[in-house]
């Protein structure tokens, strides 16, 4: 995954190829549900990490320098510099310390510059709701507390939120199986995405409510020796523990469904949780 990157122009500096654009980058910023412009996000263009030396939010999840920042408008629209032709790694986030609190989901999106400009034109961010703000904050504080990964918090990615949600309400609706085999559609749709960066794994459960779910997930650390995520063997019954404790775990989606899931589905009878979690440098593990 490995990118070489143009470094981007200072604000007195040309286009390239001899063009001399007046702008970079455009675009607007909505929610994803509502359509409503979303003011006051702050758009961020620079240098994916490397995700050799990338682990974790911290390090993973901000464009590195030089980096050229813009915030969004009252009607949701951003105008970067111009930059020199090339792929640069852009996010969009509402949140100042989202590792702390996120109430929106946040875009990450390696995209490319030509003669100088990228349109972005619409795109979309999630305003999360209070279960799943609430949920993020307690998979952190478990990934904390219980797995221990030197690599810390992780936060609600975009692409990551709008499958998580979607592999919920299938469920919800019958139309998926609580197998690998079900999970495989919304792992593609992902990888399929624009906004792919890093490969997806998840972990899914039916039950009354997501503190149930995500209590069970991390009770199967008592099935692993030591209760050690790194050595424990990848199963049934230990691996949404140890897909939800990677150190290369680096954001996540988190879906909650809607109605109580159908005995087709596997999980009849109760309400399905699901987190998608993306790894940098990882190969893909199902639930």
């Amino acid at each position: 995954m490995a990118l070489v990157f143009a470094h981007i122009l200072a604000a007195c500096g040309g286009g390239s190829g001899g063009v001399t654009p007046s702008i970079g980058v455009t675009g607007t910023v909505t929610e994803l549900v509502s359509g409503a412009a979303i003011a006051g996000a702050t758009v961020t263009v620079g240098q994916q990490p490397p995700d050799v030396l990338c682990t974790g939010w911290a390090q993973c999840g901000a464009p590195l320098v030089p980096a050229v920042k813009a915030t969004t408008a009252l009607n949701g629209t951003f105008t970067l510099p111009a930059l020199l032709d090339g792929q640069y790694f852009l996010t969009i986030t509402v949140d100042a310390n989202p590792s702390a609190s996120q109430t929106y989901a946040i875009l990450h999106r390696n995209v490319t510059a030509v003669d100088g400009t990228l349109m972005l034109g619409t795109v979309h961010l999630a305003k999360l709701s209070s279960d799943e703000s609430g949920w993020l904050r307690d998979l952190n504080d478990q990934r904390a507390a219980v797995s221990f990964p030197a690599t810390g918090a992780v936060v609600i990615d975009e692409y990551a939120e709008e499958q998580a949600r979607r592999w919920a309400s299938d469920v919800d609706a019958g139309k998926t199986l609580y197998t690998d085999a079900g999970f495989a559609p919304y792992q593609q749709a992902y990888t399929n995405d624009a906004g792919a960066i890093g490969n997806p794994a998840g972990a899914l459960d039916g039950n009354t409510t997501w503190q149930h779910a995500e209590g069970a997930w991390f009770a199967e650390k008592a099935n692993c020796p030591g209760g050690n995520w790194t050595t424990c063997v990848f199963a049934e019954n230990t691996g949404h523990y140890v897909n939800l404790s990677e150190s290369d775990d680096v954001w996540a989606g988190v879906g909650e469904g809607a109605a109580a899931a159908p005995p087709s589905s596997g999980i009849g009878g109760y309400y399905p949780f699901d987190v998608m979690v993306i790894l940098y440098g990882e190969a893909t593990r199902n639930q």
